[in-house]
């Protein structure tokens, strides 16, 4: 159950839009051309400060293009009514519930924007969402944070309750051998809703080098060089499996918003 209607589980439509949508691997053509090396991170002015005792990033990925639902889906009122606040800021919200300190990768939709949270560009426009986890990772190691907590815009349902599990898993591994979590939903990889440390940061470099766009990649011992993150799968329980879903169509997003799938936040 990774969506409402076959949701994506690569870092596709979870990541606020159509960014990778299932594209080819090898699809940041500019990369094969030698334009560039990798994403950078560029910040909005008034970014976050770090909060004590709250040692990752929280990071919302809304930059995709949302194409099956027809609008920019970030930019869609929670709950669907008025003064309800946007995706966007109800995932920001979310993250800010573990304590940590959030800013929005919003890829360049984020241009000219004022969205009221730092802005994480990245400057390889079109490169899918891993192009944004590098630049996500890069800012948390700008501000000396153990890594990023990463959430889909478009996942109204998941609250700091199905993060927490997330962060225990890479915190609490006394073998330091785990480098990343995320939640597995009926066999589908859920890497917008996923704690990635700093170690992950090589990797992920490794495999956007490699022209890779999809965020599982970095756990790819062929994209990154042989250099790939131990990461943990979690298998959740009934009642968070209905809170991972994500919206990909506005039939998705009425139905969520009606609590047609778990009675509502």
């Amino acid at each position: 159950m990774g969506g409402l209607a076959d949701g994506a589980s690569d870092g596709g439509d979870s990541d606020g839009g159509d960014s990778d949508g299932g594209a080819s691997d090898g699809g940041a053509s500019a990369l094969s051309r030698g334009e560039v090396d990798r994403p950078r991170a560029q910040v909005a002015t008034g970014a976050a400060v770090p909060l004590e005792g709250a040692p990752y990033l929280g990071v919302v990925f809304a930059g995709g293009e949302s194409r099956r639902m027809g609008q920019d889906k970030a930019l869609l009122p929670w709950p669907s009514s008025a003064g309800g606040v946007t995706l966007m800021e109800r995932a920001a919200r979310a993250l800010e519930a573990l304590g940590c300190a959030v800013e929005v990768a919003r890829g360049s939709r984020g241009a000219g924007e004022d969205i009221g949270r730092p802005v994480i560009h990245d400057v390889v426009e079109g490169a899918g969402p891993l192009a944004g986890l590098v630049a996500s990772l890069e800012r948390a190691e700008e501000l000396g944070l153990a890594g990023v907590v990463a959430l889909a815009c478009d996942m109204p349902l998941v609250q700091a309750d199905e993060l927490r599990p997330l962060l225990r898993a890479v915190d609490g591994d006394s073998s330091e051998a785990c480098r990343a979590a995320m939640w597995v939903v009926d066999h589908r990889e859920q890497p917008l809703c996923a704690v990635y440390s700093l170690a992950c940061l090589p990797a992920a470099r490794a495999a956007f080098g490699a022209g890779k766009r999809r965020l599982v990649a970095i756990f790819d011992p062929d994209a990154t060089g042989g250099h790939a993150p131990a990461l943990k799968r979690l298998q959740p329980d009934q009642k968070t499996s209905i809170r991972l879903v994500n919206l990909n169509t506005m039939t998705d997003y009425d139905l969520a918003a009606k609590g047609d799938l778990s009675g509502g936040e």
